[in-house]
């Protein structure tokens, strides 16, 4: 088994997409894409046959016929899943599994966060409930303490209930949301028609995706397929590893995100282990940061052309600009490196290979990393460019 991860050395937006595609296109049909950190927050574009996919929920692969896995680490938003399975592209979709102990988001997880950005007028977040899913998960060993109930239930124990104990249960979830919510969003939470109108569209969601994914564990998926690609979301400049800093995501975005039980299992398997740490030649942020110096694209490079699939939006605020500080992307690759886990490296099976993308923009010229074994240049978000 070959064993691939796909990592963004910046702060997202760098093309992790179109490499996990590249990758995959050798042989799709053997390959299993596993999401595996974040949740349906990422937005990896993918050009292929002159045709843009845009994947929230799915592996970047998906239009070439691979299987997605949802890791144990990442979070799974049902609505976003049944409407993503349902474009036209989707009609014939590969497999898809998921793993046993997902978390889930539910659209009071999501109300709630976006109505904390509305109330505190920022742009730190995607607006997809994220942190509000892991907060939510990580009270409740609390609440079993003081002996309240405790709403970080399994999707599967969840799917369990009959339908009236489901009400209940998202009930109680929207109760512990409706704090501190702004006019703009009182409606879902005091609107009873209306809460239950969407608490009945989210059953349907569930249903959804538990009839369309399967359950299998790490032992059937290295079993399944020959060729494993990990899909990281976000990028290493943003991963805050569990400080919960407001300017970045509150998952790890690096070699941390390798769920180390799965690599137990897998490792037997493994035949090589090949890291593709991701960069535009250039650098893009969305959301609010203050280090972050935002500079005109075309005094960058007169060849850098708009991002179609990335500007202004309510939730991140204006899709910025600069040129890429060599030293801080080692610095960033290097100090993931120490991350990797034991079982691969006392292998010594491990290749990395810093991808740069958008090299028709801004050529690779002056681009040096001395921390990773090759440097592999492409085109613009394009499947078969090399």
């Amino acid at each position: 088994m070959n064993v691939h991860m796909v990592i963004g050395a910046g702060y997202g937006d760098e093309g992790k997409g179109t490499i996990t595609a590249r990758i995959a296109a050798e042989n799709p049909l053997e390959t299993l894409v596993v999401l595996n950190n974040g949740g349906a927050q990422r937005g990896h574009s993918v050009l292929y046959q002159d045709k843009v996919y845009n994947n929230k929920h799915f592996g970047s692969a998906s239009c070439l016929g691979s299987a997605t896995f949802f890791g144990p680490m990442f979070i799974m938003d049902p609505m976003q899943f049944t409407q993503e399975y349902n474009l036209n592209w989707m009609k014939n979709p590969p497999a898809v599994y998921r793993h046993k102990d997902c978390r889930w988001a539910t659209p009071f997880d999501i109300i709630a966060n976006q109505n904390e950005a509305v109330l505190e007028k920022s742009h730190h977040t995607c607006g997809m409930g994220i942190w509000k899913t892991i907060q939510r998960y990580e009270i409740a060993p609390v609440q079993a303490a003081l002996g309240e109930s405790v709403y970080n239930k399994s999707f599967d124990e969840f799917m369990a209930f009959p339908y009236d104990e489901k009400v209940k249960y998202l009930n109680k979830i929207a109760d512990l949301c409706s704090g501190n919510i702004g006019h703009e969003y009182k409606a879902f939470f005091e609107d009873l028609p209306m809460r239950k109108g969407l608490i009945d569209h989210f059953i349907a969601d569930c249903e959804f995706l538990y009839k369309n994914t399967k359950v299998v564990d790490d032992y059937e998926v290295a079993k399944l397929y020959k060729i494993i690609i990990f899909e990281n979301g976000q990028g290493l400049a943003i991963g805050d590893n569990g400080v919960n800093d407001i300017n970045k995501t509150p998952s790890y975005t690096g070699l941390k995100a390798l769920d180390r039980g799965f690599v137990s299992t897998l490792s037997s398997f493994i035949e090589s282990f090949t890291i593709h740490y991701v960069s535009r030649t250039y650098e893009t942020r969305h959301g609010d940061d203050n280090w972050f110096s935002h500079v005109d694209r075309k005094l960058i490079s007169s060849y850098i052309e708009e991002d179609e699939n990335n500007h202004y939006n309510q939730w991140q605020g204006e899709f910025k600009y600069n040129t890429l500080n060599n030293m801080l992307l080692t610095q960033r690759i290097l100090k993931d490196l120490n991350d990797l886990n034991p079982i691969i490296r006392d292998r010594k099976i491990t290749k990395t290979i810093l991808e740069l993308t958008h090299c028709d923009e801004i050529g690779p010229e002056n681009i040096v990393c001395n921390v990773v074994d090759k440097i592999h240049c492409t085109g613009t978000a394009r499947i078969g460019d090399r």
